[in-house]
């Protein structure tokens, strides 16, 4: 579960506020091309099928969402009003 610290989850809702409204798949895409870069605080994500997608950062959306963090509108993400940091 060490991939659910803050630092993690407060690098997604950072990617969330500079992409919003961002876009589920879109936002999956990215997180892909940053973890194959090297650049995510962590490196254990699972890729799921022929377009990235990671149970990691849908958990991390539902938790961010629990939190109040981040309001899920469809396939789009954006930042709770007021909601920039953990």
């Amino acid at each position: 579960m060490e991939v659910f610290d803050d630092e993690w989850l407060a690098y997604i809702l950072r990617l969330i506020s500079d992409y919003a409204p961002a876009n589920i798949w879109s936002l999956h895409r990215k997180v892909y091309e940053l973890e194959k870069k090297g650049v995510l605080p962590r490196h254990s994500w699972v890729w799921l099928g022929k377009y990235p997608r990671s149970p990691e950062v849908d958990a991390a959306l539902g938790l961010l969402s629990l939190m109040g963090k981040i309001v899920v509108k469809g396939e789009l993400v954006v930042p709770a009003r007021g909601s920039t940091s953990l």
